[in-house]
């Protein structure tokens, strides 16, 4: 075995592997020291704690209900839902990815409440934003998405519009919010075989209409490079 300069046996290093084991069981730790003082009503651990979720509160909530004045409030709503439930925090998933759950419920049941006040059928005209904030302007994982939507002829939110309410939100929350189809089915109330199939269909329409519009702007390319040499014949 090598030796140190003293003498002495080397210690084996820690992989990286191991060394991210470490932090991320104690990053763990830590979230749940915080949540536990948070729980028991200490001011600061409850400033600490907000300070840290508000952020993802109003990503989830922009993201579903659009910049509006609902959507601060479902933020608000939020907040008092994770103070309210802090203490059943169990340290399985980081406190921002809890935080994110208890929003995406709290804007959920905003929706159903404004469902059930609308007539059967009547268009929402709220999902013009539903991707422009949390999607699209800076909430984690977006950068990639706005890079590949410089390609679109419509902005991303645009195409979203012309899909049925049950789709849209199964396209948000899986390719915007990142839950899974598991997840989606628990939060929607829906079989995991519809969840799939409302991704499915909801896919293939955004899939059909941004092809639409890609086809349509090739063709005025190619009618205005013609124009200029028809012109110069006449």
């Amino acid at each position: 075995m090598a030796r140190g300069g003293k003498g002495e046996p080397e210690l084996p290093r820690a992989t990286t592997r191991e060394r991210e084991g470490r932090e991320g069981a104690a990053a763990a730790d830590a979230d749940l020291a915080l949540a536990k003082a948070a729980g028991r009503g200490e001011p600061a651990a409850q400033r600490e704690l907000l300070l840290r979720v508000l952020p993802h509160l109003r990503a989830v909530s922009r993201a579903l209900l659009g910049p509006s004045a609902d959507a601060e409030d479902a933020a608000q709503n939020a907040a008092l839902r994770v103070l309210e439930r802090v203490t059943s925090f169990r340290g399985e998933a980081r406190l921002e990815s809890w935080a994110k759950r208890v929003a995406t419920r709290v804007c959920l049941d905003a929706l159903r409440k404004r469902r059930r006040l609308r007539e059967v059928g009547e268009d929402e005209g709220r999902s013009s934003a539903e991707l422009r904030s949390a999607g699209l302007d800076g909430a984690p994982g977006s950068a990639s998405r706005s890079a590949a939507s410089e390609s679109l002829a419509r902005p991303v939110h645009r195409y979203l519009d012309a899909l049925p309410e049950a789709q849209r939100r199964a396209v948000v929350l899986r390719h915007v919010l990142d839950y899974s189809v598991a997840e989606i089915a628990e939060l929607l109330e829906i079989p995991v075989d519809t969840a799939k199939s409302r991704l499915l269909y909801g896919r293939r329409a955004l899939r059909k209409a941004i092809r639409r519009d890609q086809q349509a702007d090739a063709a005025r390319v190619e009618l205005g490079a013609q124009s200029p040499a028809t012109e110069g014949g006449a």
